[in-house]
């Protein structure tokens, strides 16, 4: 799905940098199941190891990246080709967007 119909239906999620013809896969918080179209979201309550996450997704070549509030600061969020960002619950929105990329299942 191209973000720019992500954010259609997702109001609450922008584009920080980044293009909104993009095609993504999925959404994971887990950096080990991470596919290269797939957007990184950062674990909520993992401040003291978002480094760690962060230089894994991008050894991992995963070039996109969900992100909260103030997190825009963190060292190496810059490195990631596509940003996106809301002030909105992580935990709410990634399972927003995972429904979304599923075809809404439920």
């Amino acid at each position: 799905m191209k973000l720019a119909d992500i954010i259609k239906k997702l109001p609450e999620i922008r584009i920080r940098k980044g293009d909104s013809n993009l095609e993504v896969s999925y959404i994971q918080s887990d950096t080990r199941k991470l596919s290269v179209n797939d957007i990184f979201v950062l674990p909520e309550g993992q401040n003291e190891h978002y480094a760690n996450f962060i230089n894994s997704a991008l050894t991992s070549g995963i070039k996109n990246i969900l992100i909260g509030p103030g997190h825009i600061k963190i060292p190496g969020i810059e490195k990631f080709d596509t940003i996106l960002e809301t002030d909105s619950y992580l935990g709410d929105v990634h399972g927003k967007l995972a429904h979304l990329l599923a075809g809404s299942p439920s």
